[in-house]
């Protein structure tokens, strides 16, 4: 028991004596390696006399406040948009001085502003991004001075989707071309010239099939992006009486001039076909001249009468006096058949004495 005893002190022995070697080796490892200024010991060097002065990294930057959270265009900016929650405190990034390009680096300066476009969280705000002060906030902030606001429906416009608010488009209305004077002569009273005007109408119908086409709206402008809103309506049923629903509907603010409005309203009125047609949104975009379709009041040799027996009214073919259309519709019988016959007259007006 005595000799095995002393075996094992002797192995624990030569064991911390290894590990104490060990040790050694590694402090002056770390001695030579701390002494050559490869490693840093902070509690070494201040024991020794030898501490670093610490790096000050935001000498020469300024604090800008940046947006704390997602605001929405036309909002006015309030100081929950731009507190930190966590910090307690305005939320800022540090930029290095000098700090120009239109950033603005005092929060007073942009609380209470109204934003002339969407502010994504933590980016910083340039004077660009605002309207001008006194500007209300809402939908209104976003209409250009001189225009007004026009609420439309996605699906009553084709190509609305797509563009962004400041986008600038114009709008284009077909109409089915008509003539208004013809529809008297459709309602006669014989039925054999109601048949024969048909035919012929049918006819000039089927050689001209054209379209009106009208620019109604030259510089519109996108306040709101397509929104999707619920529209809520008031149906009766068999079952359950009157029972209010929710349908989605598709809707973007434009921004018009008042005279194209009332045109985009009577369009929209008559059910005419727009077209919405965006502009070209490039800086080096020259200024496009769109072309004149103003409707002229001109239907000469455009009406059915036109076609059949000339000029109503106005000069004649030859540039001369005036003529006055008439005309008699004759009803014979001849072997038990009806044969009606249209003869057109034209008269000279009284010129008046000059």
């Amino acid at each position: 028991m005595t000799a095995r005893t002393t075996a094992q002190s002797g192995s624990v022995l030569n064991i911390a004596l290894i590990l104490g070697l060990l040790v050694m080796v590694a402090i002056g490892v770390v001695g030579i390696l701390w002494a050559a200024e490869k490693i840093e010991l902070p509690a070494l060097d201040k024991l020794v006399g030898k501490e670093k002065p610490k790096e000050n990294l935001l000498e020469g930057k300024v604090p800008v406040p940046v947006a704390a959270r997602f605001i929405p265009a036309y909002e006015k900016v309030s100081k929950d948009d731009l507190w930190d929650l966590q910090r307690q405190t305005i939320k800022f990034v540090y930029l290095t001085a000098p700090v120009g390009g239109g950033i603005v680096k005092n929060a007073s300066d942009i609380l209470n502003r109204v934003l002339r476009k969407d502010k994504e969280p933590g980016y910083v705000f340039f004077e660009s991004d605002f309207l001008p002060k006194g500007t209300r906030p809402g939908i209104t902030a976003g209409i250009p001075p001189g225009k007004v606001s026009h609420r439309v429906s996605a699906d009553k416009i084709h190509g609305l989707h797509g563009l962004n608010p400041q986008d600038r488009f114009f709008l284009i209305a077909t109409y089915p071309l008509e003539d208004e004077r013809e529809t008297p002569f459709s309602q006669l009273p014989l039925q054999g010239a109601q048949k024969l005007l048909a035919e012929v109408q049918d006819r000039s119908n089927n050689a001209s099939n054209k379209a009106r086409v009208e620019i109604i709206v030259r510089d519109g402008y996108v306040v709101t992006a397509v929104q999707t809103r619920n529209s809520t309506k008031t149906v009766n049923t068999l079952t359950s009486g009157k029972v209010t629903r929710n349908s989605p509907v598709q809707e973007m603010v434009i921004a018009l001039d008042p005279q194209e409005s009332v045109k985009l309203a009577e369009a929209l009125a008559l059910k005419a076909e727009i077209t919405c047609s965006a502009l070209s949104g490039n800086a080096d975009s020259p200024e496009i001249e769109l072309p004149d379709t103003t409707p002229r009041n001109d239907s000469k040799g455009n009406s059915l009468l036109d076609q059949m027996w000339g000029t109503p009214s106005g000069e004649d073919s030859e540039g001369k006096d005036p003529v006055e259309l008439d005309y008699k519709i004759i009803d014979t019988i001849e072997g038990g058949k009806t044969k009606t016959e249209v003869v057109p007259r034209k008269k000279k007006s009284t010129s008046r004495p000059k």
